[in-house]
């Protein structure tokens, strides 16, 4: 009975923001003071649309809450992202500055710059990592998935891999950035297409 009293007392406290006495840390626990997180997870898996398979229409389902990627709106809760190797990302959630922020990633490296707003670095290796960004209170998470480029730069011979890309021009048809080279291009292999 007093373990379940203490419990609610608790569970009040976070609900109003406010610590509740005697209870040890729950300073640390109230939405107004919690940190952002930062958490590795290696198995983090790769998020696909939660709409229906073709050849249903597909409609992709919104964000559940207000989040940038290098100041950019993300508009759904499943979207991709290119970067070039070492390549700092801004991720920010634009909810109440105050509400606790979780940024989980499978490879990279990361760092707060407050609550709920990080840097992601992209990984040296080219590939495809995932990205799930959580705030408190709010059920869904937001996932990215991030496509680490090989970098144009680093063609050889006009390959990525096995691959023949070929070379571009440097000069764009009738001057339209449409024909730039691109930034990079995104690995494949047999089993990750």
């Amino acid at each position: 009975m007093i373990r379940g009293l203490a419990a609610a007392v608790l569970l009040l406290g976070l609900l109003a923001g406010t610590p509740a006495a005697g209870l040890g840390p729950a300073e640390e626990l109230a939405p107004a003071r919690w940190p952002s997180s930062i958490i590795w997870d290696p198995t983090l898996p790769l998020a696909r649309g939660s709409g229906p398979i073709l050849p249903v229409p597909y409609a992709p389902a919104p964000a559940p809450f207000r989040l940038t990627v290098n100041g950019q709106r993300v508009p759904f809760e499943v979207l991709g992202i290119s970067a070039l190797p070492h390549e700092p990302i801004e991720i920010a959630a634009l909810e109440e500055p105050q509400l606790h922020g979780e940024l989980r990633f499978s490879s990279g490296a990361a760092r707060s710059l407050g609550p709920s707003r990080w840097i992601w670095t992209a990984p040296a290796r080219a590939g495809t990592y995932a990205v799930l960004v959580r705030v408190s209170w709010v059920l869904k998470p937001i996932q990215l998935n991030l496509f680490v480029l090989h970098p144009y730069q680093r063609l050889e011979r006009g390959r990525v891999g096995a691959y023949a890309i070929g070379r571009y021009n440097p000069v764009p048809l009738r001057g339209l950035p449409a024909y730039l080279p691109p930034r990079g291009f995104t690995p494949v292999s047999r089993n990750k297409p």
